[in-house]
């Protein structure tokens, strides 16, 4: 997705929001769809995305929180919470570093899971 994080002197909080809530859709529809066979190559960027969110969304509401062990079949559903969780938080308290954070996550996540 094309974020505009790069735009100077433009706000570009609000449409790179929404295209982090995107780029989570694709990647959460995306996994939802692989076969068990192709879990095999995927798992790990799955699971490196979801620990990642699992950490910003602890961060973000200032508790603690263990990242969550689940079965392949299972990963989408928690990065879709998950991820949900965190970019709920970062439009309340409108944080950029953690958009950023997250940008990053969902980026790296939908290239390694092709």
């Amino acid at each position: 997705m094309a974020y505009r994080q790069s735009v100077p002197g433009g706000d570009a909080f609000q449409p790179d929001l929404a295209a982090a809530t995107t780029d989570l859709e694709r990647l959460v529809r995306r996994l939802r769809s692989l076969s068990q066979r192709s879990w095999r190559e995927r798992r790990a960027a799955a699971q490196a995305a979801l620990d990642g969110l699992a950490a910003l969304d602890a961060r973000l509401e200032g508790r603690q929180l263990d990242t969550p062990t689940v079965p392949e079949h299972a990963l989408a559903d928690a990065l879709a919470v998950i991820g949900g969780d965190v970019l709920d938080a970062i439009a309340m308290l409108d944080d950029r570093s953690a958009l950023d954070t997250t940008i990053h996550l969902l980026e790296v996540a939908l290239e390694r899971t092709r």
